[in-house]
């Protein structure tokens, strides 16, 4: 759906909370823009992937027998492009995570099973 930006002008005159809304989103997006750019140029990847996983599962996650399962799970192709890594960083780094008992992985899924360790990770 798109709105011609006179008509937006027009309805945040009328309705001053949609204004408010709008430019709120519009500073989460900078903020989530300017934390991505830190972390692509200064944390080291095992730091990116946990932020990332942190990410999905704060956003996406359902709690399930202790653990936080990632729905939708992304391939490992897709963390790297999130990331800024190849994939085979990326699978090293969930194949280190896991083998610490921090995240469970299968054959399209994957769980945070130790959300606080990876939020650790994830801040270095």
């Amino acid at each position: 759906m798109t709105i011609p930006a006179d008509r937006l002008v027009e309805m945040m005159d009328r309705r001053p909370g949609l204004a408010r809304a709008a430019l709120e989103e519009a500073l989460l997006r900078v903020e989530q823009t300017r934390q991505t750019i830190r972390r692509l140029s200064a944390d080291n990847p095992q730091q990116r992937v946990a932020a990332v996983l942190m990410l999905l599962a704060d956003k996406f996650g359902t709690e399930q027998d202790g653990a936080v399962v990632l729905a939708p799970s992304l391939t490992r192709v897709e963390m790297a492009a999130s990331t800024g890594l190849s994939a085979e960083t990326v699978s090293r780094v969930m194949s280190l995570l896991r083998d610490d008992g921090i995240i469970g992985t299968g054959r399209h899924w994957t769980s945070v099973l130790d959300k606080s360790r990876l939020a650790g990770i994830a801040e270095g």
